[in-house]
C-alpha cells in the first residue's frame, strides 16, 4: 500500500500525456521476461521515438489496479497504449480487469508475448498464442492489405528465429501476417489486428519484433503508430537512410580482415592436425604403446589367445578320445558277437538232437506194442 501511494504521488506532475503532448505508453514485464533483453532493442526505440514510456512490473501493476481500479489507473495516468511482455499467472484476474476496463476506455494493446501462461488473459478477447518448433532464418510476404501494414512486403528472421503463432476467434479481429505453409504445416497468424470494445488490440509472435531486417521495424512502427492513432507512415521513399560510401568501405574491409584472420586461423589448426596425423601413421606403433588402455587391452588379447589354444588343445584330444573310444566299442561288438553265434549254434544242434531222441524213443515204443 505505501509503493502505490508513493508511486502514485510520485508520478502524478504527468498524469495524462508526456512533454510537447507525447502520447503516454506502459510496458509491462514480469521474470523472466525483461525490456532490457536484446529481443525487445527495436520495440524500445521504437515506444521510445513515439511517446513517454513507463516500464512497470507486473506486480506494481497489479497493486495499483487493486488499490486505485483499472479504471483510475488508466485514466490518470492518461495510458493510451498498454504493451504486455509478461505476467505471472497469479496476476491474471488483476490483468483480466485492466484489459477489459482499459479497451472499453479506448485504451490500446499490443501482445509480445513468449509464453501460453498468459493465455489465461488472452483468452477474454477470444485470442490464444501457441509455441510451435522453432523456425530459423525464414520470412514470409503473407501480408494482408491493412491500414497498419503500409510498406510492409516481408517480415522474417535471420539471427533468431520464429517460435510461436496466434488463434484468432474473436469478431473484428484478423490475422494480418501469416507463416508459410511449410514452416509447421498451416497458414498460422504471425501478427493479429483489430478492435476490441472502444480499443483496439494487436499480438506479434516472437522473434519478428525482435530483428531489425526485412521490414520488421516498419511492421512494427506501423502497429504501435496504428495502435495510438497517429498517422502510419507511407513507404514512398527508403525507410532506412543510405549508408555513406566510405562507412560501407571501412566495414567491409574491416569484415574482410577478419575474414582472413579467421582463414589463416584455420589455416594454421589444418597444418597441426596434418603434422599430427602423419606423426602418428609414421609412429603408430611406438604411439599406441605409450597408452596404457591399449596396453591393458593388448595383454587381454594375448590371454584369450593363449585360452583359446588351450580349449583348441583340449578339444583336439577330446576328439581322439572319441575315436579310440569308438574303436573299442566296435571292437567289443565284433568280440560279443562270436559267443552268441556259438550259443546259437548250441541250441540248434540241442534242438535237433532232442528231436532226433523223441523221434528214436517214440519209434522203438510203437514197436514193441505191436509185437505183443
Amino acid at each position: 500500500m505505501l509503493l502505490v501511494v508513493v508511486v502514485v504521488f510520485a508520478m502524478r506532475g504527468s498524469l495524462v500525456a508526456g512533454p510537447d503532448g507525447r502520447p503516454r505508453i506502459l510496458v509491462i514485464y514480469d521474470n523472466p521476461v525483461y525490456p532490457w533483453l536484446p529481443e525487445y532493442a527495436c520495440l524500445k526505440d521504437v515506444l521510445s521515438g513515439l511517446g513517454e514510456v513507463d516500464y512497470f512490473w507486473g506486480s506494481i501493476v497489479r497493486n495499483f489496479v487493486d488499490q486505485m481500479g483499472a479504471g483510475r489507473f488508466v485514466e490518470g495516468r492518461g495510458y493510451r497504449l498498454i504493451v504486455v511482455l509478461h505476467f505471472s499467472k497469479g496476476y491474471a484476474r488483476e490483468m483480466g480487469e485492466l484489459l477489459e476496463v482499459g479497451l472499453k476506455k479506448g485504451c490500446s494493446f499490443l501482445f509480445l508475448v513468449q509464453s501460453e501462461d498468459c493465455n489465461v488473459v488472452l483468452r477474454d478477447i477470444e485470442l490464444f498464442y501457441s509455441y510451435a518448433e522453432p523456425v530459423c532464418n525464414v520470412c514470409t510476404g503473407l501480408i494482408a492489405d491493412h491500414e497498419a501494414l503500409v510498406g510492409v512486403w516481408c517480415v522474417g528472421v535471420r539471427e533468431w528465429c520464429v517460435c510461436g503463432y496466434y488463434s484468432v476467434y474473436r469478431e473484428g479481429c484478423f490475422g494480418v501476417v501469416s507463416a508459410n505453409e511449410s514452416w509447421w504445416g498451416e497458414r498460422y497468424a504471425l501478427v493479429v489486428l483489430g478492435r476490441v470494445y472502444k480499443g483496439r488490440v494487436a499480438a506479434i509472435a516472437p522473434y519478428i519484433f525482435a530483428e531489425d531486417v526485412y521490414d520488421n521495424r516498419v511492421l512494427l512502427e506501423n502497429v504501435v503508430r496504428w495502435l495510438l492513432g497517429l498517422e502510419v507512415r507511407r513507404a514512398i521513399s527508403p525507410y532506412y537512410p543510405l549508408k555513406s560510401l566510405e562507412s560501407e568501405r571501412a566495414r567491409l574491409l574491416n569484415e574482410t580482415e577478419c575474414l582472413r584472420r579467421e582463414v589463416e586461423c584455420l589455416r594454421n589448426e589444418c597444418e597441426y592436425w596434418r603434422r599430427l596425423i602423419e606423426e602418428l601413421r609414421a609412429n603408430y606403433s611406438e604411439v599406441l604403446e605409450k597408452i596404457p588402455d591399449y596396453r591393458v587391452l593388448k595383454e587381454r588379447v594375448l590371454e584369450l589367445e593363449r585360452l583359446l589354444n588351450e580349449t583348441r588343445s583340449e578339444l583336439n584330444a577330446t576328439l581322439s578320445e572319441k575315436e579310440l573310444l569308438e574303436e573299442r566299442v566296435a571292437v567289443l561288438e565284433a568280440e560279443a558277437r562270436y559267443p552268441y553265434r556259438i550259443l546259437g549254434l548250441a541250441v540248434a544242434v540241442a534242438l535237433l538232437a532232442g528231436f532226433y531222441v523223441g523221434y528214436v524213443v517214440g519209434k522203438r515204443r510203437g514197436g514193441g506194442s505191436g509185437g505183443e
